[in-house]
């Protein structure tokens, strides 16, 4: 009986209009980040949280009248792709016990399923070997920091603007740029498909990798500016303990102009602000990630868009930890 009232409840529309009919409420513009998970990688607990949550409240929202855009947000950048690209292009062969890169007509043969497994499995040994070998890790920062590089001085807004031919002087950097595009292709057709099975649905997927650009250029805005300084430690953070950050800081850039998650993020919601000037702004993510919503918010009053941060909302749940071994 508890389960059919729970399917009841979860899958009737009559009833969900039924009880949204008996409150006053004033119909608003929108927009729900949920699930948002990392390419390259299997589907987290905690993305499939989100993702049930999300689903379930975007289906609230719109039964009680709101204008409602259900965003994917892939977490398709950062120093974990350089990590995975350079141990994929120059770890993986096979020898005393390493993982082996699989050939052209292997990797075609394989399902988006099994494509994302390995590169999971290439990601957890990347990470590994990062903890003992540091000229791993600063390589693959370095080819981070190049392919940034590459897209800002060529023009190109998103990754996808990259134009492989005219990579001449690098084929590394043309070879990353080419994986990068069949990592996430191959990890979207595996999303696809795990949100069909359960019937989810976005009116659009955004990106992490579609505000680099962007959010560098707000970055090198708020250095001309005196917002963001160069800190003791060799990062370019916002720092003023007036506005709410106490002795924190809010780190944007790294020292050596690697660009971080956080100047993305503000360029996104900008990006949406612009493109819906939505009401509300609500973000599906675990309780982990409350400090970096009030430093968005903090950042986004530091620049005088105090409106637009009262916008956001973090609607958290509890974190998910799990065994690496």
């Amino acid at each position: 009986m508890l389960l059919a009232a729970f399917r009841r409840i979860m899958f009737s529309q009559d009833l969900v209009t039924e009880l949204l009919s008996k409150f006053s409420i004033t119909k608003q513009r929108i927009v729900i980040d949920f699930s948002s998970p990392n390419i390259a990688k299997t589907f987290h607990m905690g993305h499939l949280r989100s993702t049930a949550y999300g689903d379930f409240m975007q289906r609230i929202f719109r039964h009680a009248g709101h204008e409602v855009v259900s965003l994917n947000y892939l977490g398709d950048w950062g120093h974990q792709f350089g990590l995975l690209t350079v141990y994929w292009m120059e770890v993986m062969d096979g020898m005393d016990g390493r993982m082996a890169r699989p050939m052209a007509n292997e990797w075609a043969a394989m399902s988006a399923r099994k494509r994302v497994q390995l590169l999971t499995d290439a990601y957890v040994a990347a990470n590994r070997l990062k903890l003992t070998n540091s000229a791993f890790d600063q390589k693959a920062r370095q080819l981070q920091l190049n392919m940034e590089r590459h897209m800002i001085s060529t023009g190109a807004a998103t990754v996808d603007d990259v134009n492989l031919a005219q990579i001449h002087s690098d084929d590394k950097l043309r070879e990353a740029f080419g994986l990068w595009r069949d990592f996430r292709d191959s990890s979207v057709a595996y999303l696809e498909d795990f949100y069909a099975r359960f019937g989810t649905k976005f009116d659009r997927w955004d990106a992490e990798s579609y505000h680099v650009v962007e959010g560098a250029r707000l970055t090198d805005e708020m250095i001309q500016s005196g917002l963001c300084r160069l800190t003791r430690d060799e990062l370019w953070a916002v720092c003023q303990p007036e506005v709410g950050l106490g002795r924190e800081k809010i780190t944007l850039r790294k020292g050596d102009g690697l660009n971080l998650y956080m100047n993305r993020d503000l360029a996104a919601i900008y990006a949406r602000h612009r493109l819906y000037n939505a009401d509300k702004y609500y973000y599906l993510v675990d309780y982990g990630q409350t400090n970096h919503f009030n430093q968005l918010r903090i950042l986004l009053r530091v620049r005088g868009d105090d409106d637009l941060a009262d916008r956001i909302e973090h609607v958290s749940f509890g974190e998910t930890f799990l065994n690496a071994n």
